[in-house]
């Protein structure tokens, strides 16, 4: 997901660089790391982020089968999108 605002809008209350850095380094590496996990795990492929965490709720907490890591994976990047769409609609 690209950013649906420009960073620059949110000051003063975030800074272009924090904002910035928090995308593209800790989202991307939730992103990277889900991607990794759909080549072990073919069917999350074809699956929504709103798919995956239905299928791989996060009571389930069987790390060895992947299945919590999956969803923390996922949950993350679910919120941290809904935030930027709420960032979006609040910078407009």
């Amino acid at each position: 997901m690209k950013l649906p605002f420009n960073p620059q809008d949110m000051s003063p209350f975030l800074s272009e660089e924090a904002i910035k850095y928090h995308y593209s380094k800790h989202h991307a590496t939730y992103v990277k790391n889900l991607n990794n996990l759909s080549e072990q795990h073919k069917d999350l492929k074809s699956l929504t982020l709103e798919d995956i965490i239905k299928k791989y709720d996060g009571s389930i907490h069987n790390n060895a089968g992947n299945k919590y890591y999956i969803f923390r994976k996922t949950y993350f990047i679910y919120t941290q999108n809904f935030m930027h769409q709420k960032y979006e609609k609040d910078v407009h």
